[in-house]
């Protein structure tokens, strides 16, 4: 069962990506900044979607994890 504080943190780090793909600007490649925000934005539907129905702490936890360490590269 999911607790409600890792329930806000599942959903706050999807309102992240879901801002960060509306504000991304493609640095290599202008023309194609409207397709890699629709990437980013599909990317993180798909996966939240496949993992929805995960109950065990630290496989949330580590789902959190990766998604954090995806922003931040992406952020870099």
């Amino acid at each position: 069962m999911i607790n409600n504080l890792t329930r806000f943190r599942v959903l706050q780090l999807y309102k992240r990506i879901i801002k960060l793909s509306h504000s991304w600007q493609s640095v290599n490649h202008p023309l194609k900044t409207s397709e890699e925000q629709l990437y980013i934005r599909n990317e993180a539907r798909e996966l939240f979607r496949k993992n929805q129905h995960v109950n065990n702490p630290n496989e949330i936890e580590e789902h959190i994890r990766e998604g954090e360490a995806r922003i931040e590269l992406a952020c870099h």
